[in-house]
């Protein structure tokens, strides 16, 4: 009876660990976009608020190539 008790309640366990770490491997991209975009900003208007709080002066060349990047991977690359 514990032989059988103890196959039922490990893969319960393991199957309940890889539904609670894989909550926190969510998109986080998801988030930042979600989040400028309730803000109402345009991609480009969310571009430049991240370049003027990372930088010390905004170019127009500097916020094209955090759109090409990808303002997730500008952030990291700057981290």
């Amino acid at each position: 009876m514990k032989a059988l008790l103890k196959f039922f309640y490990l893969p319960l366990i393991a199957l309940s660990g890889l539904i609670f770490f894989s909550s926190f491997l969510s998109s986080k991209s998801d988030a930042l976009k979600s989040a400028y975009k309730k803000a109402g900003l345009t991609d480009r208007e969310a571009a430049l608020h991240l370049l003027n709080r990372f930088t010390y002066g905004v170019r127009t060349k500097d916020i094209d190539n955090a759109l090409k990047m990808g303002l997730d991977n500008w952030l990291n690359q700057q981290l």
